[in-house]
């Protein structure tokens, strides 16, 4: 049989149908012997070059001859085969692709140093400018449930009671969204029956795009690689103000810091309404929230798993904390609800830490 991929690189060999369904054949006994017009068209990869003309061919007892520029044949000159030619002209292909590559990588690094989205896909919760398709405009309907999660988030839901939340009230998940509104969106990762997933919870609440930023090159593929590396934060392409906003830069900070610090809660649908503030003085690590004899206290974490070999207790009474956290929120002049409660979105929207010393005493410091 006649193999083509038309339009479809080299680079790759699981995404070439034909030369999935060759293989399939050489498997099944169909086929002895392969030929080629030249390398180039059957690998531009050097590596999968290697593997399949030094390993897997062989393996299979396939002939293997490409007749152009030197032509050679693994039957008949089997020594040659191991000549550093081969090698060398595999790394040229590979160059070819490289080099164009290279150009495309610099015409879209300008567009992202320009603020431009570059996408195929505006991130949910916007939609492509329809008069620039560089730009973000807001989609009501996917940035309302947007702004619920940050908002459920911050009133102490975790990340897998949301996911809950939301599959339960019948609101679709993002690729779900996007097929329904005919975008020809389509991802391997999805889960079965289309729900939320702890994941896209997680990744709508680190996603700085909702700030109005535009902040992209946070992965890099190499020309070869079918992988997406990520990359460090400092190598991130941000322009500020490029779109609308969906939720505030304070309040997307606030969130990210508690997800840094949020303790593991995967079975609880509401975390206490300190976690992720209580550090201790003395060692820095974080505060455990312990509960004995109907008694609810916050001990050094470090203290709990080292003992006194890595610190000291910093023991301090939930009742007496909320108490003195209320009266400092007084002291400070920030208004308090009506019957005088704290909640978790009220704490987290002013206070950054709060530091428990070694007698119990707390400092509390705040949010600009």
């Amino acid at each position: 049989d006649e193999y083509v991929d038309d339009g479809i690189s080299g680079t790759t060999d699981d995404e070439r149908d034909d030369f999935q369904r060759m293989l399939s054949d050489i498997k099944r006994g169909r086929i002895n012997c392969v030929i080629v017009k030249d390398l180039a068209r059957s690998f531009r990869n050097y590596s999968d070059q290697g593997y399949y003309l030094d390993d897997w061919f062989p393996r299979y007892n396939v002939r293997f001859i490409f007749l152009f520029h030197q032509s050679l044949d693994s039957y008949k000159e089997p020594q040659n085969m191991r000549s550093i030619a081969v090698p060398i002209q595999g790394v040229l292909n590979e160059n070819h692709c490289a080099e164009p590559s290279d150009k495309v990588r610099e015409v879209f690094d300008m567009k992202r140093r320009n603020g431009e989205h570059i996408g195929s896909f505006a991130a949910y919760g916007y939609i492509k400018d329809p008069n620039d398709k560089n730009a973000l405009v807001i989609d009501e309907q996917a940035a309302s449930v947007v702004r619920d999660i940050f908002s459920m988030f911050l009133d102490g839901m975790s990340k897998n009671a949301i996911v809950r939340h939301l599959n339960d009230h019948g609101i679709p998940c993002p690729s779900l969204y996007k097929q329904m509104h005919e975008m020809a969106y389509h991802n391997a990762n999805v889960c079965p029956g289309n729900g939320w997933t702890y994941s896209s919870v997680r990744n709508i609440l680190r996603n700085p795009v909702y700030t109005g930023n535009m902040v992209q090159n946070r992965s890099f593929r190499q020309v070869c690689s079918k992988k997406a590396l990520p990359l460090p934060p400092e190598q991130w392409i941000t322009v500020e103000a490029t779109h609308p906003a969906i939720v505030s830069s304070e309040l997307f900070d606030r969130v990210n810091t508690l997800l840094s610090h949020a303790p593991r809660q995967p079975q609880k649908r509401y975390v206490h309404l300190f976690a992720g503030l209580l550090h201790c003085a003395d060692c820095g690590g974080s505060m455990v929230r312990i509960c004995r004899n109907g008694t609810v206290r916050f001990r050094c974490g470090t203290y709990n798993r080292l003992g006194l070999r890595g610190c000291t207790s910093h023991s301090v009474c939930e009742t007496a904390l909320t108490n003195a956290v209320r009266n400092d929120l007084e002291a400070h002049g920030i208004p308090l609800p009506a019957e005088s409660s704290l909640n978790r979105a009220l704490v987290c929207s002013v206070i950054r830490q709060i530091t428990i010393h070694e007698d119990g005493s707390a400092d509390i410091s705040y949010l600009n």
